[in-house]
Order: C-alpha cells, then structure tokens, then sequence
C-alpha cells in the first residue's frame, strides 16, 4: 500500500493509526511516488509492470488545487495510476460538489472505460 501525505504531522497520526499494517510505504507528494514506481526494485505485490494500483484514492486534495489545468493534471496522474477504480472524496460543500461534478466529467473524457457513481446531476 502507497500512501501519499505532504504534512509531517498527519502522516504521523496515519502511522499510529495503522502501526502494526505490513507493506505501508509513505510518499510526501505525487511526484516523488512517480520516481519510487519508476525506480522500484523490491518487488513489492502491490505494483505490476505498469506501475498501477487496484485503487487509487484522493481526499480533500482537489480543493487545494486552485487552477483547473492543474487540476486536470493531477487527475490524469491519478488515473493513470488506477487499474479502474478512482475515488475522489471532498467536503459536503457547493464548492466541493463542484470540483467533484467537474473532475468527474473530466475523468470521463479521458481515454478509457471509466464509469462513474456519484455524483449524479
């Protein structure tokens, strides 16, 4: 399992939290996991030849993102890091129903058969 965590404090919390989890592997940004999938020559079982993931989950991290190609560049990040499954999870507001709405749309556009759950409009 690779999990991604800018912030020093809560990646600390997440690691008292899942103390005792074998095969947790911790990146402080997207761009250094790019490098560890590149780079890698453990063999770990959760990476195939492609780099990908079963599931990949993004939370709270699109609101934090102001401009939309910057946006849509982290999304097609994300995507091509799933296997067909991308989980994006923002706060119960307009604004984050909004970036979900528009990440969702987005996310369909691209190449792929990707499907979506919610939100519906």
């Amino acid at each position: 399992m690779k999990l991604i965590e800018p912030s020093p404090a809560m990646t600390q919390v997440a690691k008292t939290v899942l103390r005792g989890i074998r095969g947790v592997e911790w990146s402080g940004s997207l761009a250094k996991l790019d490098y560890t999938l590149q780079h890698n020559e453990t063999g770990h079982a959760e990476l195939d030849e492609s780099g990908q993931f079963d599931i990949v989950l993004a939370s709270y991290v699109l609101r934090e993102i102001e401009s939309d190609g910057s946006r849509n560049t982290v999304l097609e990040a994300l995507w091509e890091r799933t296997k067909g499954v991308l989980v994006l999870v923002e706060p119960g507001t307009k604004v984050g129903f909004e970036r979900i709405a528009s990440a969702r749309e987005y996310v369909l556009g691209l190449e792929g058969e990707g499907r979506s759950i919610a939100p519906v409009r």
